[in-house]
């Protein structure tokens, strides 16, 4: 039955073709306008011996990833979870929907689709990150060159950043979620969450730690934020900036932080949606 519900809500997702464009694929896009620009732009800024320096294709895609889930990238996502989480609040459609699935089916299954979808933008931002280095290199008749010889490595740092990635949006995602069972309202869960993003960005120079590379599990749980960024540290510090500046014990305590704010709010969403009446909605 869940995979019933799976197969429903991304049959839904795809058929909402607004919702799927502003959510899930409107940052792919501006990540390749906003990154082709900044291309344009230094070659109108930078020395022609400096243009001409070979480009590491390699660490562009890195950066790519690691940039993945930026502001802009969760904004949106907000907007494509709270479309998909609180569709049948909008249409009042949940008394149609739940004689036909388990209610933790109906929310897994949304869950399920957020997931992929979200995972998709991932990939998504990485490809159109590479594609506007490569044009890049192109205008700035620059060589591309490939400066990894481990690939194995490579490819390890490569799929954790995007897992990190997926980890910060998964935890906006189903912070949403959380919030449209509780308000039942589409408006109310962007909100909140924004508010929380808020919250972090204000509160963030108090509640850091004196040495802001070993912080207390307690900050990063306050701080699912800064949870995300020691994280990414870890996993590409080593190679976006050669060296390693986080950790390993510290990098578990982020990633533990982490999956509290996503396991919780997805188990918080479904409880309370258990014991919800929907006799109206």
């Amino acid at each position: 039955m869940l995979t019933d519900a799976i197969s429903s809500e991304g049959y839904k997702l795809w058929r909402n073709r607004t919702a799927l464009f502003w959510g899930f694929g409107f940052v792919p896009l501006l990540a390749l306008a906003i990154q082709g620009f900044t291309e344009i732009y230094l070659r109108m800024q930078l020395p022609a011996a400096a243009r001409a320096m070979p480009s590491d294709i390699g660490r562009t895609i890195l950066l790519g990833a690691a940039q993945a889930s930026g502001p802009l990238t969760i904004l949106f996502i907000l907007i494509g979870a709270a479309v998909l989480f609180g569709g049948e609040y909008r249409w009042e459609t949940w008394r149609l929907m739940a004689p036909r699935n388990s209610r933790v089916n109906h929310v897994l299954g949304k869950a399920a689709v957020f997931a992929l979808a979200s995972l998709a933008t991932i990939f998504a931002i990485v490809l159109m990150h590479t594609i506007a280095g490569l044009l890049g290199s192109f205008i700035n008749g620059s060589p591309v060159e490939w400066k990894h010889d481990n690939l194995a490595i490579w490819f390890a740092v490569f799929f954790s950043l995007v897992l990190t990635a997926w980890l910060q949006l998964l935890q906006a995602g189903f912070l949403v979620a959380l919030c449209v069972v509780l308000f039942r309202s589409m408006i109310g869960a962007v909100i909140i969450p924004l508010f929380v993003g808020l919250i972090q960005a204000i509160g963030g120079q108090q509640l850091q730690a004196a040495d802001p590379t070993h912080p207390e599990l307690w900050r990063m749980l306050l701080l699912p934020g800064m949870a995300a960024d020691i994280l990414r540290a870890h996993v590409g510090g080593k190679a976006l900036m050669g060296m390693q500046m986080i950790e390993p014990k510290t990098a578990l305590l982020s990633l533990l932080a982490q999956l509290v704010w996503i396991i919780g709010a997805l188990a918080a969403a479904i409880l309370l949606f258990r014991r919800q009446d929907l006799s109206k909605e």
